[in-house]
């Protein structure tokens, strides 16, 4: 018999011995054997010995053996009744040990007869692998307060052998304690059990103590067991104050219990409950213990309570040990809920914040606030708020808490009286800890019944139209902590307009404002606006009333005095007789006046006699139509001739500058004649001499013309002149040559030369820095095609009467603008001269209440001694035939929202025939265009050719910076986007080789990383030492531009305006770093040489992030919904991406409530994991979100644009990291973006970049026929997404593609069936589609099918939903017909190879039945 294979591998093993203790024998002796168990007696004979007899005592020569191993054979009855066993090596298996099992074994092993004895010692595991304190109920460690007269014993029951248990006090330096050990048998059984004497509390309340088994031969016990003991005296202090922690309800309570970064080995925790310490948590020696499922003591011996309630509120106590030291920290917890309201709530504000109420009680009044929904309880107060400090009122408080949420209803309520002045201020403040629920104050203005608000009024004068600006600024000048404006019209009762508290606007008319000085604004008055004004102005000690009779002016129409019979508004002469009338009319003024007529000469008074004076007045909508007729007579010795005047007089403190001056001609003598017709000759002679100088000096001009691109100078030009060989237009009138040089001269002065930095001084000539980057056309009819234009010469050509260019900030709309004006003005030969005689350049941020486009040119072009008015301008833009008005910055319009002229001018309304180039962000795209409109789309650099070639121009010798910047970066989608803008990029590299901010970057992956060095150096520095981008400066700029953001994106200030919000030089220096650029705003019409002054920012950009810098420092404090309701709803986050962005990288507390609101809005899931990646990089938890998200099918839909863009910079980023993309639909989407082959377009002119991680690429389009182009596109992207498997094309139609030009000279095109009409169904098809030739050669795709022909990629087409589908075979470029029984399947590449090829006749019939279906191949109104 052999050895079992089981018995084999315990020999091995060596099965269940658990002790050996004798060495230097080939049998150990003794050896323990476990209970129950198989085990093995080890021997460890070498292999010379090959026979083993085994006795089961020493006396080997009278008992037989039990087994014998000889060679690998066994026998003996040991072996034969299956108990024993015998390895090669000698050692004897027992199949189950056993009591019976337990005295010596004798071995005797040959041929060198070696023998030995082994004892064998059968040993009984305890149940438990560690001792059991008496205290513990079975638990390995536990905490125990002993009463008196308690001991501590640990014992191990039912065990053998015996094991010897020591009591050790745990400390710095462990010491075992002196104990009483005993041992008690059951049978085989012993129970040993040892009872501490004496606990060593000393000075101590904790005593930290282990029962350990120490050496143990057999190994029965794996682990100590250990407890925590407190004194019978117990260990609370309740002296000790506890620590108030405030916690808002549903966070998560986390109490530390050390003051030091220390682990105690021991920690108790308790809490006061009804005036009781109960023990809620302990940690002894790493095990933590628990009474409560919501209690959790962590690694380090905090206390964790999540979600706390309000129930959760009482004291918390830790006490911790190392064994010799103890500490004890309290804490008070208080959880709080914050109230339903942002601030108090007056009971007659209706929930705002400030307001103001019209008293009729004379005695006294009750003012109520109060909150609601909130613990604990808020001490609400009222005061009357002073200039210094404020007076508090008595209050009576109550206090009403819910039964079932426990939640408080806090009110405030107090008296006030009338007093002597006419207005009182009370506030309603939250007192005290309050402050933690809710730190907003709320104020009423409260207006008593008027004594009499009558002071002597100042007269003010406005013109119709014009900007009302009333100050409120009295003699007395008070310290202002209100201000209220009031107005009464006529005989009426006085109403509120507005008011001013505390710093707060709130307006109760529109239009009407305020500004921050409390004076009231009026953008454009107009006659309604008429009465008396009250300001009402004061700190609650003093007040002052500031009293306006305001009237309005209207200039006539037309402006000037009418003479009957001067049909003409220049110099007239009337013939009369020697007794006539005359009359003088004025129509449409205001107010009233006197016209009167009188001789322009003193000295004629006495030739000439007026009587008969007729006036007649008339009022029609508050405008004055006035006619003076006045009878005359030439007295004895009048000459012929008399010069009269017809003049407007008002007894109103407004004065018009009108008369009128005239000639009276009436029958004289000879002499009298002769004299005349002298006069008259002398003047003819004078004309005709202006006349033959004005005609040589045209005549020497014509022919000349100004140097073109080469002859142009790019030195400073002299501005006070136009050169005079200039060629002007051949026009007959002298205006129009007029204007033209003075648009000239205006486009050589402020467009000629434009600046990189603002803040350098280096300027560049338009022409010589110009880069041509892609501008995109939308194709007539078909919303989502586009082409390139070759040049940005061709949006001049064959323009149609209104053209929009859009594109996102800083892609160059300005810069290219600028470069067609200067080509103008220099006369560029290849500008486009016949279509362009008149090119008008106006700025439309300077346009606000501007009524006319010959307004505008007089305010921002015209020079202020120019003989052109607005009548002239009209009559040369209406006889000119060849003029273009470009609109430059409609999203800086500030009528852009209204019905203004300009966007009447747009919308074609008026000068509809006349050509209007707008520019503009596409997030401010005119709602309202006029069909035929021409859209384009500037798109930036698209590569790093276009980046090459402006920097060269721009900062040369830059070339490896930007290869730097290039190896940097080419992996991070979100950086690279950025550099596509010309003005960012060109700041970045000039940084990265100044001062190399990409090594001070702490994060690559995140653009706020990056533009922290980047402002760093960029931005303002109040000393040379100070390179805080993040001081007082910062958050003043951040909160002017957040509140320009939020008004709509308005990023440009009056200067005067923002230099008062920016006070100590903080204007100048941001103006002085180029973050902020002043320009000239123009002049005024009503006063020519007081320009205006705005500021704006450089870039949108730099207004993000100086608001996000502000934001984030904001909303760390902030409540969750108060942000979410005051300011992250005004912010879109699709019109500001980088703000968001910011924030999250700038503050993570604020990243989380900014990315909970993108979470619950906007279809903001895919850009709150963009701002999660930016708040704390690509972690592991972001790859993994970003793994779930693609792991799904990714869909592309015309509905959010954000939705759609955060998408497509998610699957970028996913890409360059190599997370697989399963599968990407573009639904209705798709969109042929010529120019850019390798990138899939996009509806709006947005472009996927390749994604070399994409599995499957679905185009579903309905109705759309498709053209060669694009399906050529489609295939060039399929060739540069490496591991793209299927492309689907469905609900669209494609051409019959062929790659070999072999099959048009063949005329076969593909068919099978070899009919030779291949080519005539080709131009047939061509000319229904209006599509170019649908053969797609080889040499046209060639690269790009040796790419994806070896790939595997299977392009599956299925035109109709109840059709068969086609398979596209690249290796010929004919499509396959895929049965209908595998239609729903997924084909694989096996399946295709035996498919037959779709002929060119059903293509044909395919074609028709579905242009029937979509009718003409145009979309079905889903495109």
């Amino acid at each position: 018999m052999y050895l079992h294979p089981l018995v084999y591998i315990l020999c091995l093993s060596g099965s269940a011995t658990v002790g050996i203790t004798s060495a230097q024998r080939n049998c150990p002796s003794p050896q323990y054997l476990e209970l129950g168990r198989a085990g093995t007696v080890e021997c460890s004979f070498n292999e010379s010995y090959s026979r083993f007899l085994w006795y089961e005592s020493l006396d080997s020569t009278t008992n037989p053996r039990i087994v014998e191993y000889n060679d690998g054979t066994l026998l003996g009855s040991g072996y034969d009744s299956g108990a024993y066993d015998v390895c090669r090596n000698g050692s004897l298996f027992i199949r189950e040990v056993s009591f019976d099992y337990e005295h010596y074994f004798r071995v005797v092993a040959l041929p060198k007869l070696t023998q030995e004895d082994i004892n064998v010692v059968v040993a009984v595991s305890p149940l438990n692998p560690f001792p059991l304190i008496g205290l513990c109920d079975g638990n390995k460690s536990c905490y125990a307060k002993l009463n008196p007269g308690d001991s501590l014993t640990c014992s191990v029951p039912d065990a053998k052998p015996a094991v010897n248990l020591t009591w050790i006090a745990v400390g710095p330096e462990d010491s075992a304690l002196e104990s009483e050990f005993t041992e008690s048998k059951n049978g085989h059984l012993v129970t040993s059990q040892t009872r501490l004497v004496t606990i060593p509390f000393e000075d101590n309340d904790l005593v930290l103590l282990k029962c350990s088994p120490g050496e143990q031969t057999p190994r029965l016990l794996t682990t100590n067991a250990a407890i925590l003991v407190e004194s019978p005296n117990g260990i609370i202090d309740d002296s000790l104050s506890p620590e108030i922690k405030h916690f808002e309800r549903y966070s998560n309570l986390l109490l530390p219990c050390m003051n030091k970064d220390v682990i105690q080995p021991g920690v108790v925790w308790k809490r006061k409950v009804a005036g009781e310490w109960r023990t809620i948590g302990a940690k002894v020696l790493g095990d933590i213990i628990v009474t409560e499922e919501e209690y959790t003591v962590t690694e380090g011996g905090s206390l964790k309570i999540d979600e706390i309630g309000i129930t959760d509120e009482d004291v918390y106590v830790c006490m911790g040990t190392d064994g010799v030291n103890e500490s004890m920290l309290s804490y008070d917890v208080k959880v709080y809920v914050e109230p339903n309201e942002a601030y108090p709530n007056i009971d007659v504000c209706d929930g705002e914040d400030v307001c103001t109420s019209e008293i009729e009680v004379t005695t006294t009044y009750q003012l109520i606030c109060q909150t609601t929904g909130s613990t604990p309880s808020i001490n609400l107060t009222w005061v009357v708020p002073k200039s210094e400090g404020y007076l508090t009122l008595d209050t009576e408080r109550s206090f009403l808490k819910q039964p079932m949420s426990g939640l408080y209803t806090s009110q405030a309520i107090t008296t006030v009286n009338p007093e002597t002045r006419s207005l009182l201020l009370a506030s309603c403040i939250p007192e005290n800890d309050s402050t933690l629920l809710m730190s907003s104050n709320s104020s009423i203005l409260l207006q008593f019944p008027l004594n009499n608000f009558e002071t002597k009024p100042s007269d003010y004068w406005t013109e119709n139209g014009e900007k009302l600006q009333l100050m409120c600024n009295g003699e007395r000048h008070p310290s202002t902590l209100y201000g209220l404006w009031k107005r009464r019209r006529g005989n009426g009762p006085f109403e509120t307009i507005a008011f001013r508290v505390l710093g707060k606007n709130s307006i109760l008319m529109s239009p009407f404002d305020i500004s921050e000085t409390g004076a009231l604004i009026l953008q454009s008055s107009d006659v309604d606006d008429e009465g008396r004004y009250l300001c009402i102005r004061g700190d609650n000690q003093e007040e002052e009333v500031i009293s306006y009779d305001v009237n309005v002016y209207v200039n006539p129409t037309p402006n000037n005095l009418i003479v009957t019979g001067c049909e003409q508004q220049s110099y007239c002469t009337l013939d009369k007789e020697a007794e006539d009338q005359i009359e003088c009319s004025v129509s449409g003024i205001r107010p009233n006046v006197q016209l009167s007529i009188t001789t322009l000469d003193v000295s004629d008074e006495a030739l000439v006699s007026f009587h008969g004076h007729d006036s007649d007045s008339r009022e029609a909508d508050g405008l004055y139509y006035i006619t003076e007729t006045v009878k005359f007579r030439i007295l004895e010795g009048g000459h012929g001739k008399v010069t009269l005047r017809c003049k407007a007089t008002s007894s109103h403190s407004v004065q018009f500058s009108l008369q009128e001056t005239f000639d009276v001609r009436f029958s004289v003598t000879s002499n009298s004649v002769d004299g005349s017709l002298l006069w008259l000759l002398v003047i003819i002679v004078i004309v005709v001499l202006f006349s033959v100088v004005f005609g040589a000096y045209v005549l020497n001009s014509k022919g000349k013309n100004r140097c073109s691109k080469t002859n142009r100078s790019l030195d400073v030009p002299d501005y006070g002149r136009i050169d005079e060989e200039t060629e002007l237009l051949p026009c007959q009138d002298a205006d129009l040559q007029i204007l033209l040089r003075e648009l000239k001269v205006w486009y050589r002065m402020f467009r000629s030369r434009i600046s990189i930095f603002p803040s350098a001084d280096n300027h560049l000539d338009p022409a010589s820095v110009y880069v041509e980057t892609a501008i995109l056309q939308r194709e007539d009819g078909r919303r989502n095609r586009w082409s390139k234009l070759e040049s940005y010469l061709k949006v001049f050509e064959d323009m149609p009467e209104r053209t929009v260019i859009e594109a996102d900030p800083g892609c160059g709309k300005s810069f290219l603008i600028s470069r067609v004006a200067n080509d103008w003005s220099t006369d560029c030969e290849s500008f486009p001269w016949n279509d362009i005689k008149l090119f008008i350049l106006l700025e439309m941020s300077k346009l606000g209440g501007v009524e006319s486009i010959y307004e505008a040119i007089c305010k921002t072009i015209l020079s202020n001694d120019s003989s052109l008015n607005a009548k002239k301008l009209e009559a040369i833009l209406k006889s000119c035939d060849k003029v273009v008005i470009a609109l430059d910055g409609y999203d800086d319009y500030p009528d852009k929202n209204e019905d203004s002229y300009f966007t009447r001018l747009l919308a074609g309304d008026v000068l509809r025939e006349t050509k209007v180039v707008l520019l503009t962000r596409t997030s401010s795209y005119p709602d309202k265009m006029p069909a035929g409109t021409r859209s384009l789309r500037l798109m930036g650099f698209t590569g790093l050719n276009h980046q090459q070639s402006y920097i060269n121009k721009v900062l040369t010798g830059q070339e490896r910076t930007l290869e730097r910047l290039d190896s940097i970066f080419g992996s991070n989608g979100a950086v690279m986007e950025m550099f596509e803008v010309p003005l960012l990029l060109a700041i970045m590299v000039f940084l990265i080789d100044r001062y190399d901010i990409v090594s001070k970057c702490e994060d690559l992956g995140k653009i706020t990383s990056l533009f922290e060095p980047f402002m760093t150096f960029y931005g303002p520095r109040v000393s040379e030492d100070d390179d805080s981008w993040r001081g007082m400066d910062s958050l003043k700029l951040g909160k002017v531009a957040f509140a320009g953001l939020s008004r709509g994106g308005r990023i440009s200030w009056n200067s005067n305006d923002l230099r008062r919000k920016l006070k100590g030089g903080c204007f100048e220096r941001f103006v002085s770093a180029g973050i902020l650029v002043e320009e000239q705003q123009g002049r005024s019409i009503s006063s020519p040489r007081k320009g205006k002054r705005k500021v704006k920012f450089i870039h949108k950009v730099l207004a993000e992030w100086y608001a996000a810098c502000y934001l984030a420092d904001a909303f760390e404090n902030i409540a969750y919904y108060i942000i979410a309701e005051q300011d992250l709803s005004k912010l879109n986050p699709f019109d500001n991406q980088y703000l968001y962005r910011f924030i999250c990288g700038l503050n993570k507390t604020a990243a989380d409530k900014v990315i909970r609101y993108l979470r619950s809005s906007y279809n903001g899931d895919e850009f709150a994991l963009i701002c999660t990646i930016e708040k704390s990089g690509f972690t592991e938890g972001a790859q993994q979100e970003m793994r779930d998200l693609f792991s799904k099918t990714v869909a592309l839909k015309p509905t959010s644009r954000l939705q759609r863009h955060s998408t497509i910079l998610l699957m970028d980023m996913a890409s360059r990291k190599g997370i697989p993309i399963t599968e990407v639909l573009m639904e209705r989407c798709y969109s042929l973006v010529q120019g850019h082959s390798g990138r899939l377009g996009i509806i709006e002119g947005i472009t996927i970049p390749p994604l070399t991680s994409l599995k499957e690429l679905i185009l579903f389009h309905v109705g759309t026929v498709m053209s060669t182009q694009e399906t050529q596109n489609i295939l060039i992207y399929m060739s540069k997404c490496s591991r793209l498997e299927y492309l689907s094309l469905a609900k669209s139609f494609h051409p019959f593609i062929d790659f070999d030009k072999s099959n048009i000279a063949n005329g076969n095109m593909g068919d099978d069936e070899g009919t030779g009409d291949g080519e005539q169904v080709a131009i047939e098809i061509e000319n229904d589609n209006k599509d170019p030739p649908y053969v797609i050669y080889r040499d046209d795709v060639e690269d790009s099918l040796d790419d994806i022909k070896g790939s595997g990629c299977i392009v599956q087409w299925s035109p109709f939903a109840d059709r068969s589908t086609f398979i596209l075979d690249l290796h010929v470029g004919k499509w396959k017909v895929l049965p209908r029984q595998v239609k729903d399947m997924r084909p694989t590449r096996e399946d295709c190879e035996e498919l037959g090829y779709l002929s060119v006749h059903v293509h044909k019939q395919m074609y028709m039945e579905f242009m029937k279906m979509h009718g003409n191949g145009k979309t079905n109104g889903n495109d």
